[in-house]
């Protein structure tokens, strides 16, 4: 969301809770104190992991129901430390996890590090006991070319590289599915744009943010899009509308 404190000036957080959604995952909160985050509706319990380093990363889920168990450690220290992961479980049935992954850097030196923390959580998902699980996040890597504006242009830039590209395919063999494309297989969409050359005035962008589920949800699925009318930061939301057959 590049900001939680901007966007609430924005107006764009004031419209997104008008989605009246029973779970809300945020990504780079950049906040640094639990009581920073405020103006949120009072129908929703909040769990954040903040970051060691002061206006960076940060991850949030807001709830409308209650969590049988919150954790913030995936077993990486450095990871840990940064507040880029979250998880919430609703009994022994259900788990959404919520990750910023890192970027990578434009020179690559930090992809090895990207690639080794993306196998590490492929692992822990893979290890979540139970019948449905939700992992969503701002994944800063784009799967398909389908997932990016110029993709033979970036086919070697950081966020659509081989070996980036093949975490998500791992991700998928491991029994999750993307919902965006369970529904929409060849829709070229884009959920991030750079700030510089009119970008997403342009429609030059990437789909970057997921939300990946069990496979056994996706015939429980009834939309799943991007939402483009948000514009108070370079991402804008998705948002998964799917038929739960039973109380969290």
């Amino acid at each position: 969301m590049n900001g939680y404190r901007s966007s609430q000036g924005n107006g764009s957080l004031n419209k997104l809770f008008e989605l009246d959604a029973d779970i809300i995952c945020l990504q780079e909160t950049k906040l640094s104190e639990p009581a920073q985050l405020t103006d949120v509706p009072e129908e929703y319990s909040v769990y954040q992991h903040l970051s060691h380093v002061r206006g960076r990363n940060g991850v949030c889920i807001m709830t409308k129901y209650k969590p049988s168990n919150v954790m913030t450690q995936i077993g990486d220290d450095i990871f840990d430390r940064q507040g880029r992961f979250i998880r919430c479980d609703f009994g022994k049935s259900f788990s959404v996890v919520n990750v910023y992954m890192p970027h990578g850097g434009r020179d690559q030196r930090d992809l090895p590090y990207k690639l080794s923390i993306g196998e590490t959580l492929i692992k822990y998902m893979s290890d979540i006991k139970c019948s449905r699980k939700m992992l969503c996040g701002d994944f800063n890597v784009a799967h398909k070319k389908a997932d990016v504006a110029r993709a033979k242009y970036n086919e070697k830039n950081t966020m659509f590289t081989r070996e980036e590209r093949a975490l998500i395919d791992h991700l998928l063999a491991s029994g999750l599915a993307d919902s965006f494309r369970s529904i929409n297989p060849e829709e070229q969409a884009y959920s991030w744009w750079p700030y510089s050359y009119e970008a997403r005035k342009r429609n030059i962008g990437w789909r970057i943010d997921y939300i990946f589920l069990s496979s056994n949800m996706v015939s429980q699925i009834i939309d799943a899009k991007l939402s483009y009318e948000f514009e108070g930061s370079d991402h804008c939301p998705m948002v998964l509308d799917i038929a739960v057959d039973s109380q969290l």
